[in-house]
């Protein structure tokens, strides 16, 4: 990409974005994305603006640095995947399947009713099955976002 005359960063990336609240974590085939849900909300505002324009956001990492997520709109099913090398998560999708990703980024919503469960609210994004997915691509990652209590919630349930 080339570089913004403004920032001097590559254009369509904002150097200011981060959700350090945010952490992604990696294993073998599996994948989560796990923050609190005003910081989940954050990160949707971002991407959410336009499915077109390229967006790249940080994100804590698993212990091993930063993780770029990157949102691509490009024509077809929702996909997700991570390159360990480059530490990047990517998001591609259209106007019809990165509201999907979107969606999962506001766990309240999905998951609908307040829970006093000790299992954290969450979502799991991941390919259903050739004949019954034309929403997720059959090589996307599969992603659990999980919605954790912020600090300040966890204190008030405590006390």
């Amino acid at each position: 990409m080339p570089p913004d005359p403004l920032l001097g960063e590559p254009a369509g990336v904002d150097a200011t974005f981060s959700t350090a609240g945010v952490r992604f974590r990696f294993w073998g085939s599996e994948a989560e994305l796990a923050g609190s849900g005003e910081d989940l909300h954050r990160l949707r505002s971002r991407l959410s603006v336009e499915a077109r324009t390229p967006v790249t956001a940080e994100v804590s990492g698993d212990g091993n640095g930063t993780v770029i997520l990157e949102q691509v709109g490009r024509p077809g099913p929702l996909r997700i995947t991570f390159d360990e090398r480059s530490r990047r998560l990517l998001i591609e999708g259209d106007d019809r399947t990165l509201p999907i990703f979107w969606a999962a980024l506001e766990p309240d919503e999905v998951a609908g009713v307040e829970s006093d469960s000790a299992v954290p609210r969450h979502v799991h994004l991941e390919y259903l099955g050739e004949g019954d997915d034309e929403w997720r691509a059959p090589d996307t990652l599969p992603l659990v976002v999980v919605a954790r209590p912020s600090p300040a919630q966890a204190t008030a349930d405590t006390a």
